[in-house]
């Protein structure tokens, strides 16, 4: 029809603009940002609280694929990951886990993630750093374990 501009995978409610977005909110995730996610997340209360909530520390993110769902474009993420980190303590547990992000348009044509599908912080190393240095003895040998056992499976190492 003239005059009306047709959706395609380049724009930022399709495959490629849904992938820069979610591209995005791992940057903010990573620096352990969650304040900013507002703008990426629509109603979602991502205040870090440390006495209730768990934090599973990634060493790696990367989009693994995306595929679109109707008005939804679901962009997957292949998330490795260190251990848990909750109430002072961390264990380690290496391991790697695929979460599946559903971008859609609001009404204004907006992107937006959709929070239920988030179910749990993943920092990058940096932002733990802070944590690192209060870590109990054990916490502190698992931190270093994970680290090591990680290094070889991440995308470029």
């Amino acid at each position: 029809m003239p005059g009306v501009r047709q959706k395609t995978p380049r724009d930022e409610t399709g495959a490629h603009g849904a992938e820069m977005y979610v591209q995005r909110f791992l940057l903010v995730e990573r620096e352990g940002r969650y304040e900013s996610s507002d703008r990426y997340m629509s109603g979602c209360d991502m205040t870090y609280r440390p006495e209730l909530d768990a934090i599973e520390p990634r060493a790696s993110a990367r989009i693994v694929g995306s595929e679109l769902l109707g008005d939804t474009v679901l962009i997957r993420v292949e998330y490795l990951l260190l251990g848990r980190y909750y109430g002072g303590h961390f264990g380690a547990d290496v391991h790697f886990d695929t979460v599946a992000f559903h971008v859609s348009a609001d009404t204004t044509g907006l992107p937006w993630i959709d929070c239920g599908r988030i179910d749990a912080y993943r920092w990058g190393v940096e932002p733990m750093a802070p944590h690192v240095e209060r870590f109990d003895e054990a916490s502190r040998r698992a931190w270093e374990t994970a680290l090591q056992e990680a290094a070889p499976l991440m995308p470029d190492g």
